[in-house]
């Protein structure tokens, strides 16, 4: 597995997909795909996972 597959697995989580189907775009099996997600916190349902985004704040912001 190279780093683009890495980031492609955690993207299509992040977007629900599962397992059987990522495993398929990549050409991965669903075994490989789904103990990668277990290693790195992207396992169990994939419409569980949740995307925190950092919001900038500007310095007036701050204050109020």
């Amino acid at each position: 597995m190279n780093d683009e597959q890495r980031n492609q697995i955690r993207i299509l989580r992040y977007q629900g997909v599962g397992y059987m189907k990522i495993g398929k775009t990549l050409g991965l099996s669903r075994d490989i795909i789904r103990n990668y997600c277990k290693r790195h916190g992207l396992d169990g349902r994939a419409t569980e996972l949740v995307i925190i985004q950092v919001v900038p704040v500007t310095e007036t912001e701050v204050f109020l």
